[in-house]
């Protein structure tokens, strides 16, 4: 937050995201937790908000998706979607940590207009 001229106190607009999360079936619900908090903990050390988050259910896919750094594919997926407020800069640490996540199949950050 800032001070404008008149002495009042503005504190900084951040434009709000969706994050889509997908991770395997079979894994643990603790491990699916502890993904959902890293992506938290980026948001509120940056100066945001989580403002929901919800797990959408398990779906099947199209086609087998390839498990990132280790074997075998996998068929279905959880969906998580991850609502919050950040600062745009704090965008690109999330891409870094979700990518370095071996629970996390594919993800998809979109900023609402």
């Amino acid at each position: 937050s800032t001070q404008s001229t008149w002495g009042l106190k503005i504190t900084e607009i951040m434009p709000l995201y969706n994050m889509f999360v997908i991770m395997p079936q079979q894994l643990m619900a603790a491990k699916m937790a502890h993904s959902v908090k890293r992506i938290a903990q980026v948001v509120l050390n940056n100066g945001g908000t989580v403002r929901k988050v919800e797990n959408t259910g398990e779906r099947y896919f199209c086609y087998e998706m390839k498990r990132r750094r280790s074997r075998g594919s996998v068929t279905a997926g959880h969906y998580v979607n991850v609502h919050f407020d950040v600062k745009s800069e704090a965008i690109k640490e999330l891409d870094q940590i979700i990518s370095s996540d071996v629970n996390v199949l594919r993800w998809a950050t979109f900023k609402v207009q």
